[in-house]
């Protein structure tokens, strides 16, 4: 089952919750580093207010 955002559009959050089949370790790390990469850009965003 895929969980689906107020926005009506998949999760893509990667949790193991919203995942429906098993990544490979690659991807998983891809996936991560680019969230890593979002949350670092959004709290450089909130510290410059």
């Amino acid at each position: 089952m895929t969980e689906v955002t107020r926005a009506a559009e998949p999760c893509g959050c990667g949790c193991e919750c919203c995942s429906t089949t098993a990544k490979s370790t690659d991807q998983e790390i891809a996936e991560l580093k680019e969230l890593r990469q979002s949350v670092d850009r959004r709290l450089a965003e909130l510290g410059q207010s």
